[in-house]
């Protein structure tokens, strides 16, 4: 089959798995959906440890000690992306159809692929383990069969084969697609279109190290949206924006997201949204002033805040959407207190927000 097949597992008296017996031909490779448990609490954390062997050889495995930062974008090519993008499934690859290099992953010649070749034993075995080498092995009985896949082969996304160490440059009437050498970390095949303003390239199942260069040309624009319109990614109803430059009516975005890309435009302000009970009222025992702000669609650039003419600290949380003064900074007055917040979005768009408070500095 060209498509994964999900393998059942049984387990023995002695905590460990046997798999159901793995008929094949030809190159296969192996990957898990695990997690770890401790005895202190129900969260399922991170494996450790993952080691493959074939005929008592390692085959593939990597431990989670220590690695880069700038390493971290390849454990997109660790999972099988395109199933975790479909439904949420992280499986862990145990095999690289192209290497790539994760300093963590320890491979054997054959990137821990397995051909399954007539006459050839084959004796696979994982061993999954946390840091005290608490550890659940699963032994895989494989068997060469001629026998035709009994599932339904994968039918090719995409009319143009990009294989992944080589720079393309796709172009069809006002939109381009630059793609550099070392974007993609395997060879596939990509749509590339361009329709009634929708423009395609690829799906976001596919994940990007590198960034890809979009340009959409549109001499229709009229001269006072120019500076508003951005190039945004489209999924279904939702839009996404990407920071976009432009050249005369030419509009060029870098971006890691595959899939479908439009021209849009944002001429709405930024909300500004202050607690109640805070204009003209006494808020001598609050601790902390929370302000919700939000923006449609470009998204939020730059905050300021000002108590009485003077700049102040305040904190963005990006997951509740609100930005927090701590009034143990000591910049208000007794009495009456101004103040003021500005808010701009990514395309210049401001907002400004003016109220009142009063204050009592005594304990």
């Amino acid at each position: 089959s060209t498509t994964p097949v999900v393998v059942s597992l049984s387990q023995k008296s002695d905590g460990n798995y046997v798999a159901g017996k793995v008929l094949a031909s030809g190159k296969i490779g192996f990957g898990i959906n695990a997690y770890d448990s401790n005895n202190f609490s129900s969260n399922r954390n991170g494996i450790y440890k993952a080691e493959a062997f074939h005929n008592g050889n390692v085959a593939f495995g990597y431990q989670f000690d220590l690695f880069a930062f700038d390493e971290s974008r390849y454990l997109n090519a660790l999972i099988d992306y395109s199933r975790y993008k479909q439904i949420s499934q992280r499986v862990q690859k145990l095999f690289m159809k192209q290497p790539f290099p994760l300093s963590i992953i320890r491979a054997n010649e054959n990137n821990g692929i397995v051909n399954v070749v007539p006459n050839i034993s084959n004796v696979y075995r994982i061993e999954v383990s946390d840091f005290n080498n608490n550890k659940s092995i699963i032994s895989i009985p494989i068997e060469y069969s001629a026998l035709p896949a009994n599932t339904t082969p994968k039918v090719r996304q995409g009319t143009y084969f990009i294989k992944s160490d080589k720079d393309y440059n796709f172009e069809k009437d006002n939109f381009s697609v630059f793609v550099p050498a070392g974007t993609f970390y395997e060879d596939f095949y990509v749509d590339f279109d361009a329709k009634d303003g929708l423009y395609t390239f690829g799906t976001d199942h596919t994940p990007a190290h590198k960034y890809l260069t979009v340009s959409i040309k549109d001499d229709s624009i009229p001269a006072d949206l120019a500076d508003k319109t951005f190039i945004v990614s489209v999924d279904r109803n939702r839009l996404s924006y990407h920071g976009t430059k432009r050249k005369d009516n030419v509009y060029s975005a870098s971006t890691r997201n595959l899939g479908k890309y439009k021209l849009a435009n944002d001429t709405i302000a930024p909300k500004i949204r202050a607690p109640k009970g805070l204009e003209g009222k006494w808020v001598s025992n609050w601790k902390t002033l929370d302000v919700t702000i939000s923006d449609n669609l470009s998204g939020i650039k730059d905050f300021d805040g000002y108590i009485n003419g003077k700049w102040v600290l305040f904190e963005y949380d990006y997951k509740t959407a609100k930005i927090t003064y701590d009034f143990a900074d000591g910049m208000t007055v007794d009495g009456r207190n101004e103040l003021k917040i500005v808010v701009s979005d990514n395309v210049g768009n401001s907002a400004i927000f003016e109220t009142h408070f009063f204050r009592s500095q005594q304990p």
